[in-house]
């Protein structure tokens, strides 16, 4: 259920799903909206850190595509400097060099920092991050989370992780079937 919200909060669940309710982002209805003005928000007002950062990204593109992809998206071309330079703020040591292997070559650790640089790319005012420290052991998954606060937009943790949750967020809802329980 965390992650099918986390979905639905951005308009990326299947056709056919069925979601009741209200979800607003600065007074614009997320249920139910049309694709196009999801599209226009996607990236601009709302980055989605993906729970598993293998599976975000396309094997057969360089992790720099990755990156990149935040920009094409809106049709803008991508800053390599600036792709360099967000991943280097993320802890990614020879940014420049490393952008251009495959996601395969990165640990999860870095391919998730990426994730998070893209998800970030606009400055969006909200980052929905869906577990994104499940691949990471319990240091890197603080330093990861602090890099994304470090992002200065609000954020949306989804984890089953209360600890995690418990050190970085400043409020907490525990759901269950859908719905805040706690």
């Amino acid at each position: 259920g965390k992650t099918t919200l986390a979905r639905a909060a951005l308009g990326l669940l299947p056709a056919g799903a069925q979601v009741t309710g209200s979800i607003r982002l600065h007074g614009t209805q997320i249920v139910d909206a049309p694709p196009q003005r999801l599209r226009r928000l996607r990236g601009l007002q709302v980055g989605l850190v993906a729970q598993d950062p293998f599976e975000a990204c396309n094997p057969l593109d360089r992790v720099v595509q990755h990156v990149a992809e935040a920009w094409r998206a809106h049709r803008r071309s991508a800053p390599r400097q600036t792709i360099a330079a967000s991943l280097t703020n993320l802890g990614i040591v020879d940014a420049a060099t490393r952008m251009t292997r495959y996601p395969h070559q990165w640990s999860g650790g870095m391919l998730q920092r990426a994730t998070i640089a893209a998800a970030a790319a606009h400055q969006p005012p909200l980052i929905i991050a869906d577990e994104p420290t499940s691949a990471l052991d319990a240091d890197l998954a603080d330093t990861t989370l602090t890099m994304l606060r470090q992002t200065g937009a609000a954020i949306l943790l989804v984890s089953h992780d209360i600890g995690v949750v418990a050190r970085h967020a400043d409020r907490v809802a525990v759901v269950y079937a859908g719905r805040i329980v706690e």
